[in-house]
């Protein structure tokens, strides 16, 4: 499995003078924060303006590693994070003592978890996972899965629930946030797919952090879901 750069200096390539800190649920969570606008160029999709979704602090991972951070009954329990981007709600999970895994499908952003998990003294699994092929290594092997704002799409939703019932061992479940974007179509596939699925609770949009997708603030809610 591949190693991913934990330096304490710069992280995948980009400058430690390109770093800032953002404390979390208290976690202290490094970001990528060009001193240059050429320089987004290293983290923006090609023909984007913006920066990749995983180098934005989301809102909706603000509120679930709160959540998270909050929890009861997370210790020994196995725990992974899908779209993990900057890594705030799996390493509130580790910080809790949970054993974690922390995913994405962007090589930058699993050095950037790798080393945010370093950083607030989590020792995590880090690996890359494409939701709609999950390795048997992974199924059934959770007792949490967790997700902030990895949907955006509509056809996004049936691969993401389809990763959580194969994640999820029984009598686990998984906890996702969205900030009023995909909720109720998330709740409906996840439904189709066989899980139970609810809204636990709602938070008021985080005050210090913007919204990343450049609209307005909105309420983040956190949905449970879990085998039936």
């Amino acid at each position: 499995m591949r190693r991913w750069d934990v330096a304490v200096g710069g992280i995948g390539g980009f400058a430690p003078e390109e770093m800032r800190v953002h404390e979390v649920a208290d976690l202290r969570l490094r970001l990528y924060a060009p001193i240059h606008a050429e320089r987004t160029e290293n983290v923006r999709p090609p023909g984007e303006r913006r920066l990749a979704y995983w180098a934005r602090l989301w809102p909706g991972g603000v509120v679930l590693a709160r959540h998270v951070a909050g929890a009861r009954g997370l210790g020994g329990r196995r725990a992974i994070e899908l779209g993990c981007g900057l890594g705030a709600a799996g390493i509130a999970a580790g910080r809790a003592g949970a054993r974690v895994t922390l995913t994405d499908g962007a090589d930058a952003a699993l050095a950037f978890a790798a080393a945010n998990a370093a950083e607030n003294g989590v020792a995590a699994d880090v690996r890359a996972l494409v939701w709609s092929r999950v390795p048997e290594s992974l199924v059934g092997a959770f007792d949490v899965v967790l997700a902030a704002e990895v949907v955006y799409e509509r056809d996004q939703v049936t691969p993401l629930v389809g990763a959580v019932a194969a994640l999820l061992r029984p009598g686990g479940e998984a906890w996702l946030a969205d900030p009023d974007r995909l909720g109720d179509v998330v709740v409906a596939g996840a439904t189709a797919a066989g899980l139970a699925a609810e809204r636990v609770r709602t938070e008021p949009h985080p005050e210090d952090v913007p919204p990343a997708d450049g609209g307005e603030p909105r309420p983040v809610s956190i949905y449970r879901l879990a085998l039936r």
